[in-house]
């Protein structure tokens, strides 16, 4: 398992990956192009031996970041790829000086909220149809959260 920065020429996986996970949600080839120009995303990407089989993107604004996405293929799933790919993401905004994490999770999602439960994340808001027919909930990781073991690696 390698996780390194994703490059503009994984995109043509992720936006595969993106559709199987995500169908009508899915964002499309624009949106990741533009998020690909602008230096406030960084993009992550695993690979299992040759195959990328999940991404995140991850926004910096000063001292809050947010999990804009973190995907894993569904075969790939229960392997602890995305918990990992979490750490890898928590350290490096943990080394920028970021203070505050968001995200917002599928209140149906309840693998991954128990994901970001474990690693310190609390609920902050329920967001009506935030996903069109599904709702969502904001959680929020101080950077300062004892639990969060990935936070207090420099």
């Amino acid at each position: 398992m390698n996780i390194r920065l994703a490059a503009q020429h994984d995109l043509k996986t992720i936006l595969a990956i993106e559709r199987v996970c995500f169908k009508k949600n899915a964002w499309t080839k624009d949106m990741f192009t533009d998020m690909f120009k602008d230096p406030m995303y960084t993009f992550f990407a695993v690979d299992s031996g040759d195959r990328l089989v999940a991404y995140a993107v991850l926004k910096t604004v000063e001292q809050e970041a947010e999990i804009d996405n973190l995907v894993v293929h569904g075969d790939f799933r229960r392997r602890r790829i995305g918990e990992l790919l979490l750490d890898k993401m928590l350290v490096q905004v943990t080394q920028s000086g970021v203070k505050e994490v968001f995200l917002e999770v599928d209140t149906d999602n309840l693998p991954a909220m128990a994901l970001y439960e474990k690693k310190g994340f609390k609920k902050l808001t329920l967001r009506k149809n935030y996903y069109g027919d599904s709702d969502a909930w904001t959680y929020r990781l101080s950077m300062y959260n004892p639990q969060c073991t990935s936070c207090n690696l420099k």
